[in-house]
């Protein structure tokens, strides 16, 4: 992975084609390392789940940075949570929260504000809430993965927003 970033690593200089080209070797670079199953079969480590922290990450921030390349990355989040060991995803639902809400604080409390949901975050959702049902993995209460409740689209905020 940290070779993956180092070959995509964006400089000061290059020409906005060239940036493109750069987040689109890091998405497809991902996309490859989750593609070859290494992540499937094979158990846990702290390695491997620090590997898969930082491949959601960097998907997240691209998500976040580019509109362009939103759906993309999107659909490289699916093909993890498809073909990784089902211990990773957890890790990989939880960096994704960041896709749905903000948190602010608010003279030292943490505020969770609900973000409206644009066309490539509720296709995240409702492929989660799928890809969940398919390999029949469930969450205990305990589990801080209520983002994927399918309640948060039925909220009328939401609603309307997608609306517009």
């Amino acid at each position: 992975y940290k070779t993956l970033l180092q070959a995509t690593e964006i400089e000061s200089g290059m020409k906005g084609m060239e940036e493109r080209d750069m987040y689109f070797g890091r998405i497809f670079g991902i996309l490859a390392l989750f593609r070859s199953s290494r992540f499937l079969n094979e158990e846990p480590t702290e390695n491997t789940k620090e590997i898969v922290e930082s491949c959601i990450k960097e998907l997240v921030r691209l998500y976040k940075l580019k509109k362009w390349i939103c759906e993309l990355c999107v659909q490289t989040i699916a093909v993890m949570l498809r073909s990784t060991h089902k211990d990773y995803i957890p890790i990989i639902l939880t960096q994704c929260r960041s896709i749905f809400e903000e948190v602010k604080n608010n003279d030292g409390e943490d505020l969770i504000i609900p973000l409206p949901l644009t066309p490539a975050s509720l296709c995240l959702l409702l492929q989660a809430q799928l890809i969940l049902h398919e390999r029949e993995i469930s969450f205990d209460d305990d589990d801080d993965i209520e983002v994927l409740d399918f309640s948060y689209i039925n909220n009328r905020y939401h609603m309307l927003n997608l609306m517009k």
